[in-house]
């Protein structure tokens, strides 16, 4: 039987605190019945029965070593217990349990064929081998996607077409951290390729027209990018900061790309982000301040990641109202301003959606809406091609 390991027994068997002990020729021994030690797991005291007589069984200490019952330790790994009484050996097996193997093809199938299948079962077993079919009824018809046939103990086997495979946890993980690393590269190349393109002629995906207005020889260095999950959807996106044009001109762009179409394609195109938060919250602040807000502000739009769309949407424009922009510019006041608003007399107040409130219920209608927002760091790079060439590394 594969992946069996063996522990031959003496007069007694045990597993040593840190490892397996062997007893070899019977002997007799003194030890002490520990009632005191207790076992702990996850948390739980545990307490060991045996199966037979029900009765408790104790750890047992001795030479200064502390020996726990061989079943009782095994049946809390998961592992099952027999024993040869022929050759005197205790059988520590571990099997995995038909939905386990069912759910493990199924994984191992969408890996390596990028399709789960809606049934799967177990259709055959043996002492060490199972068949399990994974499947799809289309009205009554049967599509086989394939026919897995593996160890029950170690998880390796073949496919319908003899194929090796291997659908253990253990492999399993592996298989992801593989494919994960591969997309990875790929979505870093396709990053490349479009930075270059812009650093080159200027072309970026979805802007018609990019404004290079201040280019000059050194005029790139001016840009920024940074590749970084920014939204927090386990994939990186590339953050392009243009900032080598004219004020109208500034822009940031948010790429993501899809592997499957091996197209990149856009969460955010607008005025540069000043704040990027955890949450997936943003702010975006206006490339010009020409209002009341004067100097006690400067007027930014609150947007958000929504994860249905895969794009950041405006969530709320926040403004605000200088008491000294009254004064500087009486011809272009048309209402007073409401004193009564500004409780901590600071002559400011914010606005948010036409509403008009003080620094602390701003603070909380910020709570209320957006929550805790901590802020994330973004470290970016210049337009250099010795940093895109980085990104391979």
């Amino acid at each position: 039987m594969n992946n069996k390991f063996k522990v031959i027994l003496g007069t007694f068997a045990g597993i040593m605190i840190g490892g397996i002990t062997v007893v070899g020729a019977n002997q007799a021994i003194q030890a002490m019945q520990n009632t005191e030690l207790k076992v702990n797991l996850n948390g739980q005291i545990q307490t060991f029965k045996d199966e037979t007589t029900g009765e408790t069984q104790y750890p047992i200490t001795y030479h200064d070593r502390t020996y726990l019952p061989l079943r009782n330790v095994a049946n809390l790994s998961g592992l099952n217990v027999d024993y040869d009484n022929n050759s005197k050996t205790a059988i520590l097996t571990k099997e995995y349990s038909e939905t386990q193997l069912i759910e493990a093809a199924r994984v191992h199938l969408k890996i390596t064929k990028d399709y789960v299948p809606s049934l799967a079962s177990v259709e055959e077993q043996s002492d060490d081998m199972v068949l399990i079919h994974l499947f799809d009824i289309d009205d009554d018809h049967v599509a086989t996607s394939d026919w897995y046939t593996v160890n029950k103990y170690t998880g390796v086997g073949t496919n319908v077409m003899g194929e090796k495979i291997d659908i253990s946890p253990e492999n399993l993980i592996k298989m992801i951290h593989k494919k994960i690393s591969h997309s990875d590269i790929q979505r870093n190349l396709a990053y490349q390729s479009l930075l270059m393109e812009f650093y080159s002629n200027n072309k970026l995906p979805d802007i018609p027209e990019v404004d290079i207005s201040m280019n000059n020889e050194k005029g790139k260095s001016m840009d920024k990018f940074a590749i970084v999950d920014v939204d927090n959807d386990g994939r990186d996106e590339l953050i392009i900061t243009h900032e080598n044009a004219s004020m109208a001109g500034l822009f940031q762009v948010i790429y993501d790309y899809d592997e499957e179409k091996d197209e990149i394609y856009t969460e955010y195109f607008g005025s540069p982000i000043s704040k990027f938060y955890e949450n997936g919250f943003a702010d975006v602040n206006l490339l010009h301040n020409q209002g009341r807000a004067f100097g006690f502000m400067w007027p930014y739009n609150i947007i958000k990641y929504d994860s249905q769309s895969d794009k950041y949407l405006e969530f709320a424009y926040i403004d605000g109202w200088d008491k000294n922009y009254d004064e500087a510019f009486p011809m272009y006041v048309e209402e007073k301003f409401p004193s009564e608003i500004d409780k901590d007399n600071d002559g400011g107040i914010y606005e948010v959606d036409r509403q008009f409130m003080d620094n602390a219920d701003f603070e909380k209608w910020i709570k209320d809406n957006c929550g805790e927002l901590v802020e994330k760091t973004i470290i970016f790079s210049s337009f250099t091609e010795e940093n895109f060439s980085d990104i391979e590394k």
